[in-house]
């Protein structure tokens, strides 16, 4: 598979930065992750708004909104509509401090490693417990921005422990991700194939919408 043009980038980034309806704007951004290699859509520059789009449709989906598009300035990054009302979403990934997917696919793509690896419960264990600390470092970095709090922050967490520690991560959503409370009006954690509400104008929050079984963003 070739690389998309940057032409066609261009083309395809500001195409989404207009309102479009859900399900549309879904498979918009499910074509155009299709039409590029792994190694583009993960690492080349100026692919982040690829990503905030996936992301954005899992919300969008989760929250039943009628429209979504990607924010042209550099702040929110996208905004879907709920009941006629527009909700703004700042986007940030979480995925193992120490990993270097940029060097995983330009590996995979060149040939040298292969695309299947033995995977051992000790790995499972290892990431799970690197979570806590992941999640807290994305909360604190988003919150020194110090954006006007009238955005909402949507956490992607993009580590998969294989369900060895579900249970205890998803109780400590809150705990990890607090130091965002009060600097986004509702805090979100988008994990496997659940969109959990864990803050909400600076108060607890507890709720879980479960969403369609996509595929994650990378594996």
């Amino acid at each position: 598979m070739s690389h998309l043009s940057r032409d066609r980038i261009v083309a395809a980034k500001k195409d989404i930065e207009s309102f479009r309806p859900l399900e549309e704007f879904c498979a918009y951004s499910s074509e155009l992750i299709n039409l590029m290699p792994s190694d583009q859509f993960f690492v080349a520059a100026g692919m982040t708004f690829a990503r905030d789009a996936w992301i954005a449709s899992r919300v969008a989906r989760g929250l039943d909104a009628t429209r979504v598009r990607l924010v042209p300035d550099n702040w929110p990054d996208f905004e879907i509509e709920v009941d006629g009302t527009s909700i703004s979403f700042e986007a940030t990934e979480v995925d193992l401090p120490d990993r270097r997917r940029s060097d995983e696919y330009r590996a995979v793509a060149a040939g040298t490693t292969p695309r299947m690896t033995h995977d051992p419960v000790e790995a499972w264990a290892a990431r799970a417990a690197q979570i806590p600390a992941a999640l807290q470092t994305a909360a604190r970095s988003k919150a020194a921005k110090r954006y006007p709090p009238t955005a909402d922050l949507v956490i992607y967490l993009n580590i998969d422990e294989r369900g060895i520690r579900h249970e205890q991560i998803v109780d400590d959503l809150s705990e990890n991700t607090k130091e965002a409370s009060r600097a986004f009006r509702r805090v979100w954690v988008l994990w496997k194939a659940t969109l959990y509400l864990v803050w909400d104008n600076g108060r607890l929050a507890s709720l879980a919408v479960s969403l369609a079984s996509d595929p994650e963003l990378s594996p």
